[in-house]
């Protein structure tokens, strides 16, 4: 296994430790999360979803402690799972992480809210448990060719989806992108997360058309960018890091805070499948390079020269 997919499976795992560990907060065993996070994923849903995801949430209310502990139990067992250097272990936790991502993803995160219309890559679309989803389905599938081909094809549609979402009328329409900024700037957070976004929900506020047309634009170059490159760059990964990084803060708060945060959200999972293809792209292109300059033909070692025959009296 190449060092870029070895290293990728270990950061899946922390990612998933992280999110044990975020389960564990104190904040999480009150009803504070089921008010704050499970109740309002669940009746913002069209009807047929809202009542499917109502169900689970009677379930859990039934006995909160409990299910709390047990989320968090299996998303560190899973974690570490993951970062264990074993294949068996490995192999192991990345189908557990790809079940549990999509049970997640399913009732914790409403099907990541790609039904409902306020939704934006910039704010966490398609849903962080998704992308857990898909990444380990790549390294438990692991071949050479398939997974450069079939990552950057992922990572162009994330950007290509991106964009059409953003590009919906609901985003030109004035003050709906700004308050949108604003209602992730109001979850409980230090104050030097949320000043920034107030600034850039106050200039949205006042160019919402051209906010929006960047945000579009960006994603839109991103996603052709993407799929026009056989071969990442250091540039592409710059940018992506760049944006990325803006749509973290900006957009998702960074995840993690406010006491009630469980996971990092969409954007470092998206940066780590960039970095991932990049690394294991450019191995892989100086194998290649190495073949060409040194055959193996060359490298062979030389046969053993025959026995002298005997000297025939």
């Amino acid at each position: 296994m190449p060092d870029a997919i070895k290293w990728a499976t270990r950061f899946l795992g922390g990612f998933w430790l992280l999110d044990g560990l975020l389960q564990l907060q104190p904040k999480m065993f009150t009803p504070m999360f089921v008010g704050a996070v499970l109740i309002p994923t669940a009746t913002a849903q069209p009807e047929p979803v809202r009542w499917f995801l109502t169900q689970g949430l009677h379930l859990w209310s039934t006995m909160p402690m409990l299910a709390n502990l047990g989320v968090a139990m299996t998303q560190i067992g899973i974690g570490m799972a993951l970062c264990i250097p074993r294949e068996s272990w490995q192999r192991t936790g990345l189908w557990a992480s790809i079940g549990w991502s999509l049970f997640v993803w399913t009732f914790g995160e409403g099907l990541g809210s790609v039904l409902l219309p306020g939704q934006s890559l910039l704010t966490g679309l398609p849903g962080s448990a998704l992308l857990y989803a898909g990444f380990s389905v790549l390294i438990v599938t692991y071949q050479r060719n398939h997974f450069t081909r079939t990552l950057r094809r992922g990572i162009s549609v994330l950007w290509a989806v991106g964009a059409g979402y953003q590009a919906r009328p609901l985003f030109w329409k004035a003050h709906f992108l700004s308050e949108m900024l604003r209602k992730v700037a109001a979850t409980p957070s230090p104050k030097w997360v949320t000043s920034p976004i107030y600034l850039v929900a106050h200039w949205v506020n006042h160019a919402p058309v051209v906010a929006n047309m960047l945000l579009v634009s960006i994603m839109l170059v991103m996603a052709l960018w993407t799929a026009a490159s056989r071969r990442p760059t250091w540039r592409m990964v710059l940018a992506s890091s760049v944006i990325l990084s803006t749509f973290w803060w900006i957009g998702m708060d960074f995840g993690v805070l406010g006491g009630v945060g469980t996971d990092p959200n969409t954007a470092p999972l998206f940066l780590m499948a960039i970095v991932t293809w990049y690394w294991h792209d450019s191995a892989e292109a100086r194998s290649s390079q190495d073949a060409l300059m040194f055959p193996t033909a060359i490298l062979a070692p030389k046969a053993a020269p025959a026995p002298l025959q005997q000297k025939v009296r």
